[in-house]
């Protein structure tokens, strides 16, 4: 294309625009370079294709920043609809977290479930595992609803002790690693 070339009519208006046009986009795009250009660029390319539709006589400056602002518009619209890439977190769903803590911390607790005298062993079941109310355990046994919470206080209070003593040959955080003695549903010894 050669650099002397005049421009006439309504392309040569379209080039005087260019200018004014990039100054604008790159205030709407805020530091985004790149989007500027597509903004400028997908603005003269609709222009052009709508150039039937401009009135001879009129703002061609304000025309084309119409288009320029509603163009941004739809590119924030597609861009709160599209995903480009990965969201943040994406690497914490693509892990499954380890449960062999889980599994030797129930373990330890069961073992020392079973240590416990069978009164607190049947409360701390029936409050923590069957998840059932205490006025209905208070009704059930024919006592206070304080005498429930004492009982249950106690009962923890008894596990806790059982637990960080170390559970017979359990290993606790922070204690010498001896091995995990746990009798099975079947009576045998398992690791």
């Amino acid at each position: 294309m050669d650099p002397n070339l005049v421009y006439s009519g309504f392309t040569g208006d379209l080039m005087d625009q260019v200018a004014q046009l990039r100054r604008t986009a790159r205030r709407r795009a805020s530091g985004h370079d790149d989007l500027a250009d597509d903004l400028v660029q997908e603005t003269l390319v609709r222009a052009w294709a709508h150039r039937d539709r401009f009135i001879e006589g009129t703002n061609l400056g304000a025309w084309l920043h119409t288009i320029l602002r509603n163009t941004h518009i739809s590119h924030i619209r597609k861009a709160s609809r599209e995903q480009v890439g990965l969201d943040a977190g994406w690497e914490q769903r693509l892990t499954t977290p380890a449960t062999q803590e889980e599994y030797f911390a129930l373990v330890e607790v069961a073992a020392a479930m079973e240590l416990l005298p069978a009164a607190d062993r049947a409360i701390l079941i029936a409050l923590g595992v069957e998840d059932r109310a205490h006025e209905d355990l208070a009704l059930e046994s024919g006592c206070a609803m304080g005498t429930v919470r004492s009982r249950l206080s106690r009962a923890r209070a008894r596990l806790r002790d059982v637990l960080e003593e170390g559970a017979g040959g359990i290993c606790l955080p922070g204690t010498i690693m001896q091995p995990i003695v746990v009798r099975s549903a079947f009576g045998r010894a398992g690791i």
